[in-house]
């Protein structure tokens, strides 16, 4: 097995601890969770400042970039001195962000609150399609998207009607 190990380890490289420690602060500092340059927590309701940085080499050669969160205390100023502010779209924290950001159509504080504003607007999207109108004219939404009826009761009358439609039908073609 230590062969094994020693052989992946000549081949990949043994991990690098630090290494670890800056993806994992860059990771945090996307998600909202703390400073990208000083990694202090942030605290519920500070204000947050959004800077892309470039955080190494891409696959192909090209350079990856992260939109990253830094503290009132870390950002740089100069660079901020002019830029607009906003609210976060899910958590109403200040935000404020370079021109390279402004044509963004919905602000957000980290890459947390980006996710969760899209995943409300898709499920609310999908229960909107899922709204129906019964035979009875209530407006529901089923427990299933393929619910056609809002009770048993409207599915037991709509069945009957159905019935008595093809008795009718029937008769009238004797």
């Amino acid at each position: 097995m230590s062969e094994e190990l020693a052989e992946l380890e000549a081949i990949l490289g043994k991990p690098n601890p630090a290494e670890n420690e800056r993806w994992e602060l860059l990771r945090r500092s996307g998600n909202g969770e703390c400073c990208g340059k000083c990694g202090e927590d942030f605290l519920k309701g500070e204000p947050v400042y959004r800077k892309r940085g470039n955080i190494g080499r891409g696959f192909l050669g090209g350079s990856r970039t992260v939109i990253l969160s830094y503290c009132d205390s870390c950002a740089p100023k100069d660079l901020f001195a002019q830029n607009p502010t906003g609210k976060c779209k899910t958590c109403e924290r200040t935000v404020h962000y370079p021109w390279d950001l402004v044509d963004r159509r919905h602000i957000f504080c980290s890459e947390r609150c980006r996710k969760a504003h899209y995943t409300r607007v898709q499920r609310d999207k999908r229960l909107a399609n899922r709204q129906k109108t019964c035979v009875c004219g209530k407006k529901f939404v089923g427990a299933r998207s393929d619910s056609n009826y809002c009770s048993a009761a409207c599915k037991q009358r709509a069945y009957r009607a159905r019935i008595g439609d093809e008795r009718n039908s029937l008769m009238s073609s004797r």
